[in-house]
């Protein structure tokens, strides 16, 4: 399983995974919509979280 965290502002956000290719030999298992970080520390931050969770595909020879 590969996870990968994307950080940036909504805007950019919506458009990556929306032109986001698809990655041969994996498939897309879930997607967190962005979203805000809990870190009060960057409250003032305009930047949002998501994550995308892999996992890859089996292929079966027969």
């Amino acid at each position: 399983m590969i996870r990968v965290r994307i950080e940036g502002t909504e805007e950019e956000m919506f458009e990556f995974m929306e032109k986001m290719p698809d990655i041969p030999g994996f498939e897309k298992t879930h997607m967190r919509e962005p979203r805000k970080g809990n870190n009060p520390k960057y409250d003032s931050s305009k930047n949002v979280l998501a994550y995308l969770s892999y996992k890859k595909i089996e292929v079966a020879n027969k």
